[in-house]
């Protein structure tokens, strides 16, 4: 998935359970480059190494975004679900 992928999925969320799914995702593949560069490293393929390290970045900063808006998304979340119980409350009290 490219760059440009990654970023329109996470636009694409609604929902901080969504972002979080996806940063999870992002984490994985993170995972599997550092893997990756691990053997290219072991079989020293210097161009394979700048191909995965570039690739590493990309994810790196995909899944950074990611999770950042995901934790935003949960405070956001969170204000609105008190702000509806507060109002409840108060309305609850005027009947």
């Amino acid at each position: 998935m490219t760059f440009i992928q990654d970023i329109t999925i996470i636009r694409n969320c609604t929902t901080s359970q969504q972002l979080f799914s996806v940063a999870e995702s992002l984490s994985h593949q993170v995972s599997d480059l550092e893997d990756m560069l691990k053997d290219a490293e072991y079989d020293y393929n210097w161009d394979r190494i700048q191909s995965l390290l570039e690739q590493l970045a990309v994810k790196r900063y995909a899944y950074k975004f990611a999770y950042d808006a995901a934790a935003d998304m949960e405070d956001e979340e969170h204000e609105i679900q008190l702000s509806a119980e507060i109002n409840d409350a108060m309305m609850g009290d005027r009947v």
